[in-house]
């Protein structure tokens, strides 16, 4: 496999893994509002609670939204584990594109320097027989 080949499969891994990441953090973002949501309905119910003479059944819906709320807070933990894994993986694609970068600069300078060195001996001997003209 040539190196401009593995660089673009760097690239697409690249690309692949920031999309999973943005991915992550949209789910992120729904769950907190969906926090936000619950929190609120909690904030409601507490004051029907307070006012109302069936609160027996108000209390059962506040413990739901709780336990709806503790769900997302766990999910939401599980969901950053798994982004800061993907960002470690990330930072390792990114890291072995530009060693290869840099090994393909180097085999490219290796090169160009082979060529060069080729070019000065063609040019000496040319002008040796030049110069010597028997």
């Amino acid at each position: 496999m040539n190196l401009k080949r593995i660089l673009r499969v760097k690239e697409v891994q690249e690309k692949e893994s920031a999309r999973r990441i943005r991915e992550i953090n949209d789910a992120i973002s729904e769950l907190e509002r969906e926090k936000r949501r619950c929190e609120t309905t909690l904030k409601e119910s507490s004051g029907l609670v307070e006012g109302a003479s069936d609160a027996l059944r108000f209390i059962f819906r506040q413990r739901a939204v709780l336990s709806r709320i503790r769900d997302i807070e766990d999910k939401v933990r599980e969901l950053e584990l798994v982004k800061e894994l993907e960002s470690e993986a990330l930072k390792d694609i990114k890291r072995e594109e530009k060693a290869v970068n840099i090994l393909k600069e180097k085999i490219d300078y290796e090169e160009y320097s082979r060529s060069l060195k080729g070019e000065f001996l063609q040019s000496g001997f040319a002008h040796l027989l030049r110069s010597s003209q028997w």
